[in-house]
C-alpha cells in the first residue's frame, strides 16, 4: 500500500506434538524492500480428546508481523497432498494500529470525564426579574 515491495520466502513445515494437540507449523521469512523484517510462524492444528481421536475441525493460527505503518496476516492453508508445497493467504493491511490507538485515546478521554471530583464550575446566580411602574400619558 505505500510503494513498497514485500518478499515471503517458504522456510518449511515442522510438525509436533503438544498435551490435546497435534500441529503443522509452517514458517516465512518476511522482508520489505530487500530488508529482513522477521519470520512468521502460521499454523494448522488439530485438538485431540483424551482417548487420541480428532475433535472438532483443524483450527489455524495466523501468523501476524504488527508495525505502525501495516500489518502482515498469513494463514497457513496446509500442505498439498502431504509434500513441502504449501498453500498460504496473504494480506497486508495498512494503519491497522492506528485504530488500536485511536481507541486507547477514546478510553483515555472517556476516563479524564467520568473522573470524580473533576472540573466543577461555578454556579450560575438566579436573579429575581425586575418589576417596574410604568406611567402612561394619554
Amino acid at each position: 500500500p505505500f510503494g513498497s515491495i514485500y518478499t515471503l520466502t517458504f522456510l518449511g513445515v515442522s510438525q509436533y506434538q503438544d498435551q490435546n494437540r497435534v500441529a503443522s507449523a509452517a514458517s516465512l521469512e518476511v522482508k520489505r524492500d530487500g530488508k529482513r523484517l522477521d519470520v512468521i510462524k502460521s499454523e494448522k492444528r488439530q485438538y485431540m480428546d483424551s482417548f487420541g481421536r480428532p475433535t472438532f475441525q483443524p483450527s489455524t493460527e495466523v501468523g501476524l508481523l504488527g508495525g505502525i505503518r501495516e500489518d502482515v496476516y498469513v494463514v497457513y492453508a496446509g500442505s498439498v497432498d502431504g509434500t513441502e508445497r504449501s498453500s498460504f493467504t496473504i494480506h497486508i493491511n495498512p494503519l491497522v494500529w492506528w485504530i488500536w490507538f485511536g481507541g486507547l485515546i477514546l478510553v483515555i478521554g472517556g476516563l479524564i470525564t467520568m473522573w470524580p471530583g473533576g472540573w466543577q464550575t461555578a454556579p450560575v446566580p438566579r436573579v429575581a426579574p425586575v418589576r417596574e411602574a410604568v406611567e402612561v400619558v394619554a
